[in-house]
């Protein structure tokens, strides 16, 4: 699809087409409007009437996409809590693995660490693309898999287990909302369309106002245009919050393996 591989694009390179394309569209629209129909425009007695008429039809769609920018935003800083709070799970799992007996704490902590890798190897890369990672379902699997296994032998096991399966349980539910997310744009192709049609209808109110400065209509026209296509820019981008140039940062992740997990095991030495 075509607007999958323009979000791949750089920010500045995907903004850059946006509003070139929608600056000269809507040029050639008012160039087309003074070459064919040069005389429909709102006239003096119709002045007022018309005014309320484009300021109501304006503010309405300010309105509009005032929310859906500010709903689109809300739904990326989720998401990017959200990757922050499985990367939180995910060092709490490998922390409080030091409760259980050598030979569990070790396997834990060798498929935590495992399946950290895997995302941030392979997981995030295949989300870039709309795909899910192979590799990192089967060490999410073996890892869940281990842990609702363990057997506690002592008391303190016991809560220990508890914990750690309160762990990778939250550590489920954090990776499949984003997976369900990378597959579900929050914004919905019609309400896409509902844009792109308020959008051409608030552009051809522009094209009926009376300037005697044509160049000047020209100017203002475009200046709407381009507004309009940096709003519209900034909700397809952050609107696929796994994917492009925009997609939320794999840093919480890979932070485990480069600070985390090394300063933890340091402090296990450091102690025994």
């Amino acid at each position: 699809m075509l607007l999958d591989r323009l979000v791949q694009l750089p920010v500045w390179l995907f903004v850059l087409i946006a509003a070139l394309g929608t600056v000269l569209v809507v040029q050639l629209g008012l160039y087309l409007k003074y070459r064919f129909f040069p005389n429909i425009q709102v006239s003096g007695e119709d002045n007022q009437s018309a005014n309320i008429l484009i300021r109501l039809v304006s503010t309405l769609f300010i309105v509009m996409l005032a929310f859906m920018v500010i709903s689109i935003w809300k739904d990326y800083d989720t998401q990017r809590t959200n990757t922050e709070q499985e990367a939180c799970v995910l060092g709490n799992l490998y922390r409080d693995a030091r409760g259980t007996n050598p030979k569990v704490e070790a396997e834990v902590q060798a498929l935590v660490r495992n399946y950290t890798k895997t995302v941030v190897e392979d997981g995030w890369p295949k989300m870039q693309n709309g795909h899910e990672s192979k590799i990192a379902w089967r060490s999410f699997n073996d890892l869940y898999g281990y842990v609702i296994r363990i057997n506690p032998e002592t008391k303190q096991e016991e809560i220990i287990y508890a914990r750690l399966i309160g762990h990778i349980n939250q550590l489920a539910t954090f990776r499949r909302l984003r997976h369900l997310r990378n597959m579900v744009p929050s914004m919905p192709d019609f309400m896409t369309g509902i844009i792109i049609i308020a959008s051409f209808v608030n552009i051809f109110f522009s094209y009926l106002l009376k300037v005697n400065n044509r160049k000047m209509h020209h100017l203002m026209v475009g200046m709407g245009g381009l507004m309009i296509s940096l709003a519209f820019s900034l909700i397809l981008l952050l609107n696929h919050p796994y994917r492009g140039s925009t997609m939320v940062s794999v840093k919480p992740l890979k932070n485990l393996l480069d600070d985390v997990f090394p300063m933890a095991d340091i402090t296990m030495v450091q102690q025994k």
